[in-house]
């Protein structure tokens, strides 16, 4: 595409904006009238008609992070997840499939999830309570959409080890 997304951090908050490639033509694109919180970088879509992101806000979120998807142009926003604190969304290759983080609170592990760009069907692809609640990293797709890599920490051994699973 030809529009650049970008996390700006200022006083009021952290907001995510897309701008043409030339510096022209800014758009907010979760322009809430609040201060936003733990938001994450923004993820296009393959079609570069979308973004994900996740973010905070106390007022509308109950202080979770929840994941979205807005259009690029700032035309419509979509809420993906409800509950938990789900982070860190980044689109498949293919363009069909969001995978996400979350967890139940602050103090569980994270587990992978998957959902369509609508937020439905969300399934789990992971589920280990031995691991470490407060190491993960972003996740990462195989070119052909088959695979995601991610790293989550172990608890009891204080290591990081790095995952693989199929969306499917």
């Amino acid at each position: 595409g030809t529009r650049i997304a970008f996390l700006l951090y200022g006083s009021w908050g952290e907001e995510i904006y897309t701008i043409g490639g030339d510096g022209t033509g800014l758009i907010p694109l979760n322009d809430f009238d609040d201060g936003i919180e733990e938001t994450s970088i923004p993820s296009w879509s393959p079609d570069s008609a979308w973004v994900t992101y996740s973010c905070q806000l106390e007022r509308v979120h109950d202080g979770q992070r929840v994941v979205y998807v807005t259009a690029a142009d700032g035309s419509a926003i979509r809420r993906l997840t409800f509950d938990n604190n789900s982070y860190g969304p980044r689109w498949s290759p293919s363009g069909d499939t969001i995978a996400y983080f979350s967890r139940s609170d602050w103090r569980t592990p994270s587990d992978v999830y998957v959902t369509d760009p609508e937020g439905r069907n969300h399934r789990n692809l992971t589920s280990d309570e031995s691991r470490d609640p407060y190491s993960n990293s972003s996740l990462s797709w195989s070119p052909d959409g088959g695979w995601l890599a991610f790293i989550l920490g172990e608890e009891e051994t204080d290591r990081e080890n790095i995952y693989i699973a199929s969306p499917d």
